[in-house]
């Protein structure tokens, strides 16, 4: 029996599966609890493509903006994540700025954050929102506000 016209060869579909392997899967298997997988997000940029939904949403919030300010969401595609310096995890500061602080929330919930903050004079707070998946978790948004 011949494969109909619009069915992929074999080797292309091989790759296309392979490629969306490794692109979804954890490259073993998830931690059992939050702080496991975020220990392990921390040290892996791999490990962290795997486990962000794309489009990611990118929500930012300018300092003038009023206090429950919606901000500007956008979807960031996975081909222009590298153009975002803000999904690095954790951030980074630059040499001189004062240090960010750490707070993990509802690390035992189905939607744990982890925010860095940093205080006056140019205060700001960036919130790596995740979810849980039937697998693992993932970054499912990005939040970050100036104040």
């Amino acid at each position: 029996m011949t494969s109909p016209a619009w069915a992929l060869p074999a080797a292309v579909a091989a790759a296309l599966v392979a490629g969306a392997a490794e692109a979804g899967q954890p490259p073993g298997p998830c931690a059992a609890d939050f702080p496991g997988f975020i220990a392990r997000f921390t040290a892996s940029p791999k490990f962290q493509r795997q486990h962000t939904h794309f489009p990611l949403r990118y929500t930012h919030v300018g300092a003038d903006a009023a206090p429950d300010a919606p901000g500007t969401a956008v979807a960031i595609k996975r081909i222009l994540a590298d153009k975002y310096p803000s999904l690095q995890f954790p951030p980074s500061v630059s040499s001189g700025a004062p240090p960010l602080r750490r707070i993990d929330k509802a690390t035992d919930g189905p939607a744990p954050v982890v925010r860095f903050e940093r205080a006056a004079p140019d205060a700001y707070a960036t919130e790596f929102r995740f979810r849980r998946t039937a697998r693992c978790w993932e970054l499912a948004e990005l939040y970050n506000r100036w104040y």
